[in-house]
């Protein structure tokens, strides 16, 4: 999955309080720890680094006004989801293969008798 470059929730330390929302949260010290951490690691402050995961969360799973559901998957889950495909694919070839065989055995039985 591509995600967006880090600058894009840089601009939230420079918005107002009109355009933020203050919202006190208690968070496990464990989690905020590793919210912490991977805030550094994208360049983001502990509050872009939120936004940001708030954010992706979102938009990962939506559901349009037909209905129709949109879901965003990391490339490693694009990549079980096409191997999943074409296990699937083949498991239908070889099922059509069976019932072949399955049908052919009476015939097969009759002449070798």
């Amino acid at each position: 999955m591509i995600i967006a470059s880090s600058a894009k929730y840089d601009y939230y330390m420079y918005m107002t309080e009109t355009q933020l929302s203050p919202f006190r949260m208690n968070l496990p010290t464990e989690l905020k720890t590793a919210l912490t951490e991977q805030a550094k690691r994208n360049n983001r402050s502990l509050s872009g680094e939120i936004i940001f995961r708030l954010e992706l969360s979102l938009k990962q799973c939506s559901t349009d006004i037909e209905g129709n559901t949109d879901i965003v998957l990391t490339e490693q889950e694009s990549e079980i989801l096409k191997r999943l495909c074409k296990t699937e694919k083949r498991y239908l070839e070889l099922q059509e293969q069976v019932d072949s065989i399955i049908q052919l055995s009476p015939k097969l039985a009759k002449r070798d008798s």
